[in-house]
This record gives C-alpha cells, sequence and structure tokens, in this order.
C-alpha cells in the first residue's frame, strides 16, 4: 500500500507540473495573440499564397483564441462554463488548421457553410408551408415561402465532419478523443450532471448538496486543450504573416512542452 501511494504522489506531481507547463504555453501564447493581433489596427502584411486561405482562417482562429481567453479566466470559477469555452476552442482552431493544410480547404469548408444555409432555409420554408395548411391567414406567406424556395438551388454537397477532420490528423482517433471529453460540457451528459451535484460515488451513493458552479474537473483536457488550441490557432495566424518570422517560435513552444 505504501507504494501505491507512493507512485500516486509521484504521477501526480508529474501531473502538476505537466499540467503548470501547458498553462504557460497558454499564457504566452495569448499574450502574443494580444500583442501582435488584438491590439492592431489594421490587417498585417500577409503571404500572398495565403492571402484567401486567411480569409477564412483568421475568425476561426481569432474566435478559438478568445474562446481560449474566457476559459482561462473562467477555469477556476467555473469549470465546466471553461471547458464548453475549450471545446469550441478546439474545434475552430482544429478547423483552422485544416483549412490550413488542405488543398482548397477554405473553398471546401464554404461548401459545408453553403450546406448548412440550405438545410436550415429548407426547413424554414417547409414549416411554414406546413403551418398555413392548418392556418390559412398564412396562405400568403406560405406562398412567397414556396416562391423563395426557387432561389435555393441545388442543395450542396460536402463530406467534411469533425470527425473526418480528426482523422485527418490522428488515424487513433485521439483528437476526436479529447473532443468528445470535452463535449460533455456542452451536451447534456452523465458527466455534467454529476458535477453539479455533491455525489458519494457507489457502493453506497449519496447525493449530497448542488454545486452550483460545478465540480473541478480530474481530466486533464480542460488546460491541455486550452495549450493545443491556443497554439494550432496562433500557429495558422503567424504562418499566414508575410515571412512568417514568428512562426518557428510558436512550433518551438509547441516542441518544449511535449505537444507538436
Amino acid at each position: 500500500m505504501h507504494k501505491v501511494a507512493r507512485l500516486e504522489s509521484q504521477y501526480a506531481d508529474r501531473v502538476d507540473e505537466t499540467e503548470t507547463g501547458w498553462m504557460t504555453v497558454v499564457n504566452v501564447a495569448l499574450d502574443r495573440w494580444r500583442t501582435s493581433w488584438q491590439e492592431q489596427t489594421s490587417t498585417p502584411e500577409l503571404n500572398p499564397e495565403l492571402s484567401r486561405k486567411f480569409r477564412v482562417c483568421f475568425p476561426l482562429a481569432a474566435h478559438a483564441l478568445n474562446h481560449v481567453e474566457a476559459a482561462v479566466t473562467l477555469h477556476s470559477s467555473s469549470p465546466w462554463v471553461a471547458m464548453s469555452c475549450v471545446r469550441i476552442a478546439f474545434e475552430h482552431a482544429l478547423t483552422a488548421q485544416w483549412v490550413l493544410w488542405t488543398k482548397d480547404g477554405e473553398d471546401l469548408l464554404a461548401q459545408q457553410m453553403s450546406l448548412q444555409d440550405h438545410r436550415r432555409s429548407s426547413e424554414f420554408i417547409d414549416a411554414v408551408v406546413r403551418a398555413a395548411a392548418d392556418t390559412p391567414n398564412l396562405a400568403e406567406s406560405a406562398a412567397l415561402a414556396e416562391e423563395l424556395s426557387e432561389f435555393l438551388g441545388e442543395k450542396p454537397v460536402s463530406v467534411w465532419s469533425v470527425f473526418n477532420l480528426c482523422e485527418r490528423f490522428s488515424s487513433t482517433r485521439l483528437l476526436y478523443g479529447i473532443y468528445r471529453d470535452l463535449s460533455q460540457a456542452v451536451h447534456p451528459t452523465y458527466g455534467l450532471v454529476r458535477a453539479h451535484f455533491d455525489i458519494t460515488p457507489p457502493p453506497e451513493v449519496v447525493v449530497g448538496p448542488i454545486r452550483p458552479f460545478g465540480a473541478e474537473l480530474d481530466s486533464p483536457e480542460l488546460i491541455r486543450g486550452m495549450a493545443v488550441s491556443s497554439l494550432w490557432a496562433l500557429y495558422v495566424l503567424e504562418v499566414s504573416r508575410a515571412g512568417h518570422p514568428d512562426a518557428a517560435e510558436v512550433l518551438r513552444l509547441a516542441s518544449i512542452r511535449g505537444l507538436e
């Protein structure tokens, strides 16, 4: 038992040290984001070959970094809210990487966005037409909706999905596993429910007082998610600059913390 306790203590120390290193990465990345991008009043000179991709990548990367910034603020007081921010950051930063490294990635992602818009418009038109069948007052609206349907055009085709996105960069499904773990804070899940009560584990389960802000997270994915998301997003931005003078520094920062 003493050996087990010693090993547990050593493991906990290593985890704490690793997470401290990851938070250092997060803080450095966010500081660079603020000084090199947030505080700028104009678009920096861009690599001409990436200027078109930048129009799609910048919003994705900026959204990711802003959510990491929010997660840093919230992770002590509201860890599950912070986790939802990291999940958003993770998806957008990884998508920015995918657009950067995929031939015509910006066009392929635009197809997915067009598909989503087409679905929403089609569903709205169908809903108005169905409602008009029971409500005569909506007949004029239904006629207008049917006219609008002619402008929708053909349904776009897209094979884009978060699963395929993760598979592109990790055939082991590690990235998708991290994404799913973080998604506990976005969708109704057992993890989310358990986090908001003080529950004694089996065999004698006791549901104790409420936890309005959610329990602290045992999973390392929160801080690791902050780190990789901030690095992915920042790299996309820095490599888009003319001459990409600071991109190598982002890679070096990832390498020394084992986040390549």
